[in-house]
């Protein structure tokens, strides 16, 4: 019997975050929240009302639980909750919000492929950032055949796909960051146009639930709406009164749903004991960080200054008997 109490809770948990994450959607794929992440984290956007942005430049109406199989991208409305690229060779990539924007000032109506991500494990077994890297790559072969085709790459569009980490490490939290190609004239100064390159950016926020009420900007927005302290009055109140958002039916649904699910799941993973090890998985993408950090010091030093590997060990103090992982590493 309690074999199978223990399984009919894991399945209930199960289910429970299934629930939450299609209303964390449903929430994010607001049009008025999109224009708030846009405006707040894209250059193409800095400076247009939010208003402006959610009735004029973000394509087509949300949609949830769409699965698209084909390479199609032009389609009209947001897929959500199931959009997945399909590929005979490299599988299927599932995103969570995807859509179609404009850009202001330009003639076409849509330059801009966009992805947005709500990423509650901050440490998945491999770094975040690389999976936003290859999302957008994904985003950028599949245009071929559809936005453009044979050799005629001049039309690519430009891909957006950006991460909110709802439980960042205490040293990301509030942190917004923006990976992107950047020109760097090594000889010469090539005058190629940034269109021409930069063309895929992994924008990752770390949100910060326990800064709620003292916070501000895009950041408080999010960590509010996403907040499992935060009860649903609450809610409504700082996204109407600060942040200028009216209070549909979806979204006063949405709010109070989420709030529901986030606190329930919050006192059963509590039960279950998650909390020791998330603590446990920060700790260990700390050490992963440093560790990393070690590893592209000593390799500067290698390259800048041609030393070899125990070298620049030594040149950066590093202990005798920590050196051997360190080569190990490097020999990767």
């Amino acid at each position: 019997m309690a074999r199978k109490t223990s399984i009919a809770a894991g399945v209930d948990l199960t289910a429970k975050r299934v629930a939450y994450d299609a209303v964390c959607k449903r929430l994010l794929s607001e049009k008025i929240i999109l224009a708030w992440i846009m405006r707040s984290c894209l250059d193409e956007y800095r400076n247009i009302d939010v208003n402006t942005i959610a009735a004029e430049y973000i394509e087509g109406r949300p949609c949830l639980d769409q699965i698209l199989v084909n390479r199609e991208m032009t389609g009209t409305c947001l897929q959500s909750a199931g959009q997945v690229h399909t590929s005979l060779t490299e599988g299927d990539v599932y995103f969570d919000i995807y859509f179609n924007a404009a850009v202001p000032g330009k003639e076409e109506s849509v330059q801009l492929i966009i992805n947005v991500e709500a990423q509650r494990d901050f440490y998945p077994g491999y770094p975040l950032v690389k999976r936003g890297l290859y999302y957008c790559a994904r985003m950028l072969s599949a245009q071929k055949g559809s936005v453009f085709s044979h050799s005629d790459y001049g039309r690519l569009r430009k891909v957006y796909s950006i991460w909110l980490c709802l439980r960042p490490p205490k040293y990301l939290k509030r942190a917004i960051t923006d990976f992107h190609i950047a020109k760097n004239d090594i000889i010469g100064n090539n005058p190629e146009i940034t269109d021409n390159y930069d063309l895929l950016r992994v924008i990752m926020l770390c949100l910060d639930d326990t800064y709620g009420l003292q916070g501000e900007g895009i950041i408080k927005l999010l960590s509010v709406l996403l907040s499992d302290k935060i009860e649903a009055d609450a809610k409504k109140r700082i996204l109407r009164e600060e942040f200028n958002i009216p209070m549909t039916q979806e979204l006063e649904t949405g709010v109070r749903d989420m709030f529901e699910f986030s606190k329930s799941l919050v006192e059963e993973s509590e039960a279950r004991g998650e909390a020791r090890g998330e603590a446990r998985g920060e700790a260990r993408g700390i050490k992963m960080g440093i560790e990393q950090t070690v590893i592209a010091s000593i390799q500067s030093l290698m390259t800048t200054l041609k030393l070899s590997a125990q070298e620049a060990m030594n040149a950066l103090r590093i202990p005798e008997s920590e050196q051997p992982q360190y080569l190990e590493k490097l020999a990767r």
